[in-house]
């Protein structure tokens, strides 16, 4: 932080409605702005729920 310098890890979970549980958590690591983060957490939440939608499953991971 001396250096002036972000590094932020953003955590996603997205289920179906009435689920009775959480599905996995996708991880993303090394954002490096805060526009940059928030731009990868609307595409990775798309993204899942896509695939809940396509009825697969999102399975946990970690993403750069």
């Amino acid at each position: 932080m001396e250096e002036g310098s972000l590094r932020c890890d953003a955590n996603r979970q997205r289920t179906a409605r009435g689920a009775p549980q959480f599905r996995n958590k996708v991880e993303v690591k090394n954002l490096n702005s805060f526009r940059f983060c928030k731009k990868r957490s609307s595409y990775d939440i798309e993204r899942q729920i896509g695939v809940i939608e396509a009825g697969g499953k999102n399975f946990q991971e970690t993403r750069l």
